[in-house]
C-alpha cells in the first residue's frame, strides 16, 4: 500500500454510490492493451520492431511496469491483457510488484473473467465502466472509448484503451472533451504530448529516436503526465454540440 500522502482514491462502478478504498498515494498509472501471449500484435503493432518472440514483448512489459509504478503504486489496467492460459498469465500478473492492481475487463478478456475475479491477483475487477475521483479530478474508466459519457461538458474525464493509439478524437467530435487513449501502443504519444491520432512509433521516428529509445517510451501512464495534457483541453458547453 502506498506512502499516506493525503491523496484519497475513490472507486465506483456507481457514480452516485461510491466507497474509498482506504487507500493513499502518490500517483496513479493506467495502462490497457498489453496483450501478453498474443503473437499476432507483434505484427499488427511496432512492438515487432524491438522483440523477436513473445516471451520477450512480456518480460519487456513487466520490466516497464515495476520500473515506473514500482512496488507500492496504484494501477488501473483498462482491459486486454492476456492471451496465454489463466496459469502463465497468473504467473505474469505475480510478477508485477505492486499489489495495487485495478482491472476493467476488455472484450479480449472473456475467457479468464472469473479467473481474474477469484485469483486475488486485483484489488478490484470491473466488468463494464470504473469511475474513481482523485486529486480533485472525475475519471470514468472504459476499454472501449465512448461516444458521451456522463459530465463530459463539465469536465470528466474519460480513459480507455481498445484503439491502440490510432482513433481520431476529431472525426468523432470527441477532441472537445477529456478523454485520452491509455494504451500501451498510445503510451508514446505522453512523450510527443500530441494525443490525436496517432500511430506513436512512427512519430518517435521521424523524431531521432533509436530503436532502443523508442523502446523506452512505452509504458503505464501516469496521473502526473495526463493532468498537464487534459487542463490544455477546453471543454465546449454541451449545449454547443447540437447548434
Amino acid at each position: 500500500m502506498g506512502p499516506a500522502i493525503g491523496k484519497r482514491v475513490v472507486a465506483s462502478t456507481n457514480l452516485k454510490d461510491n466507497k474509498e478504498l482506504n487507500m493513499s498515494t502518490t500517483d496513479m498509472w493506467f495502462s490497457a492493451d498489453l496483450h501478453f501471449g498474443h503473437e499476432h500484435i507483434l505484427e499488427y503493432t511496432p512492438r515487432g520492431h524491438y522483440f523477436s518472440n513473445i516471451d520477450e514483448h512480456d518480460q519487456w512489459i513487466i520490466r516497464r511496469l515495476n520500473e515506473d509504478v514500482g512496488p507500492k503504486g496504484v494501477i488501473w489496467f483498462l482491459g486486454d491483457l492476456s492471451f496465454h492460459n489463466k496459469w502463465k498469465t497468473g504467473a505474469l500478473i505475480e510478477q508485477i510488484e505492486t499489489p495495487n492492481k485495478f482491472l476493467v475487463l476488455g472484450n479480449h478478456d472473456d475467457k479468464h473473467i472469473e479467473f481474474y475475479k477469484t485469483s486475488g491477483l486485483f484489488r478490484e475487477v470491473h466488468e463494464h465502466r470504473a469511475y474513481i475521483k482523485f486529486n480533485g479530478r472525475n475519471i470514468i474508466m472504459d476499454h472501449h472509448p465512448i461516444a458521451h459519457w456522463r459530465n463530459c461538458q463539465h469536465g470528466y474525464w474519460m480513459l480507455h484503451g481498445h484503439c491502440h493509439g490510432d482513433f481520431d478524437y476529431a472525426t468523432h467530435g470527441l477532441d472537445r472533451y477529456k478523454i485520452a487513449d491509455v494504451g500501451w501502443d498510445a503510451s508514446p504519444a505522453y512523450e510527443l504530448r500530441d494525443l490525436s491520432r496517432i500511430y506513436a512509433d512512427q512519430q518517435l521516428r521521424a523524431a531521432g529516436f533509436s530503436v532502443s529509445a523508442r523502446a523506452e517510451q512505452y509504458g503505464p501512464i501516469p496521473f502526473s503526465k495526463l493532468a498537464p495534457i487534459m487542463a490544455e483541453r477546453e471543454v465546449k458547453p454541451h449545449h454547443d454540440t447540437y447548434r
